[in-house]
């Protein structure tokens, strides 16, 4: 289950996106869907205000205060139904804050040779590195997840350092699949080559995610050669892009046809069909090698496996004078749909949805898509104290409360986030506050 942190109330609504512009506040209302050019869009997101004349829609202009609306409440349509936020006392309001989505990034570090400078010191024998696991606060909360992976060699290079390591890491997540938890980084060779092989009678070359077999569309002798290096996955004469090492051709290997290679490790990569001279080819001048590690992305499920992104820290011994670098540390972001999923989830514990044991879990009201068809969120939130008594279980006075609105953030999002802070912002200001974007 995923646990969050609340004060004593939360709520969560999730918006949707608007195909076409959104009502006009002037125009718009909650009561009569028949009229469905005037009524809440489904998804819609909107707020009322609590004034002389009853509750209204909360207009967007300067009469819009708490001297003339006392209280607000928010009300979302999904579907044939409206969700009503509890009630909000402009006196009572102690935050009001608009973040803009941000996507998350996946950490990346370094060992060598960077796309830029830095070398593998391959003047030692022994080399041991260690990937050191920091991300899992449950399994892992009281010892550190760690794996070793030795290389020894007397007569070690940087390309044969950089060839095994690689092997030996993503060899190891590739039965980490296997066993159904997946690899946590994936393990890439960079290098200094910019020199590319010619002639390239081949035009392209296919690569799977996850196989060590290439495959050229015809067969071109001096990319097929054991020990060629083959830049996949960018341009040829970018050295930020990863290189692989060809181990096997239909010589040495039958198992491979006559315009196939065997990789040294498996591509870690998109699968595509590269075109030779553009995004891949074969490379020679290689004088540095460095080891490029990547977060992966880990298993989530909603209300079983929480978001959470791969935090890591790379240990080395026997390397010398070899530096580890993190150009990318790890961000979960803001408004990730994970996250906003678990929120909703988590906030409908508010609403009575309390039991979390019985499997399957009770669905409840669920609006934000799992499948990250909506990848990012903003988020628009409302934390105040609420001064009324209204029965013997009500939490103690002033009891603090938070609600969450999330929009797409998108252009068709902001259609919905746009108008609701249109409401919100005069209101706000009146109590307090400072005016809201996302």
């Amino acid at each position: 289950m995923s646990v969050q942190t609340q004060k004593n109330v939360m709520n969560v609504m999730v918006g949707e996106e608007f195909d076409s512009a959104a009502i006009a506040v002037a125009s718009l209302q909650i009561t009569d869907p028949t009229v469905t050019a005037t009524y809440i869009e489904d998804g819609g997101v909107v707020a009322l205000g609590l004034g002389a004349a009853g509750e209204v829609i909360l207009p967007a202009s300067a009469t819009n205060t708490i001297a003339n609306f006392p209280s607000i409440r928010l009300v979302q349509r999904i579907g044939n139904l409206l969700n009503f936020s509890p009630r909000i006392q402009g006196v009572d309001v102690l935050h009001f804050d608009g973040v803009d989505g941000v996507a998350g990034a996946e950490q990346v570090s370094i060992v060598g040779y960077n796309g830029t400078t830095g070398a593998i010191d391959n003047s030692g024998t022994d080399f041991v590195l260690t990937y050191v696991g920091l991300w899992d606060d449950m399994m892992w909360s009281k010892q550190q997840y760690r794996k070793a992976y030795d290389y020894y060699s007397t007569a070690a290079t940087q390309q044969s350092i950089a060839k095994q390591l690689s092997f030996d890491i993503n060899n190891d997540g590739y039965h980490m699949t296997l066993a159904g938890t997946g690899p946590q980084v994936s393990c890439t060779v960079l290098s200094d080559g910019t020199t590319q092989i010619a002639p390239s009678t081949a035009a392209t070359i296919a690569v799977v995610n996850g196989s060590d077999v290439a495959t050229l569309d015809v067969a071109q002798a001096n990319l097929q050669a054991i020990g060629t290096v083959i830049r996949l996955g960018g341009a040829a004469a970018t050295v930020a892009q990863p290189v692989y090492i060809v181990i096997g051709n239909s010589t040495t290997d039958s198992t491979l046809s006559s315009v196939q290679v065997r990789l040294h490790t498996y591509f870690q990569g998109a699968t595509a069909t590269l075109t030779l001279g553009t995004n891949a080819d074969g490379i020679t001048g290689s004088t540095n090698y460095g080891l490029r590690f990547v977060g992966l992305p880990l298993t989530w499920v909603k209300d079983f496996f929480k978001y959470k992104r791969v935090q890591f820290r790379i240990e080395i011994k026997g390397f010398g004078t070899t530096t580890v670098t993190t150009p990318t540390t790890m961000s979960m972001g803001r408004g990730d749909f994970r996250h906003v999923a678990e929120m909703e989830s988590f906030a409908a514990g508010n609403e009575g949805a309390l039991n979390r044991t019985i499997v399957p879990l009770p669905t409840g009201r669920q609006v934000t898509p799992t499948d990250g068809s909506i990848p990012l969120y903003d988020a628009i939130m409302i934390e105040w104290a609420d001064r009324t008594k209204k029965s013997p279980i009500s939490g103690s006075v002033p009891m603090q409360a938070q609600l969450f609105v999330y929009t797409p953030d998108s252009t068709n999002g902001a259609r919905n986030s746009t108008r609701l802070l249109d409401q919100l912002n005069e209101w706000m200001v009146s109590a307090g506050q400072l005016a809201q974007t996302v």
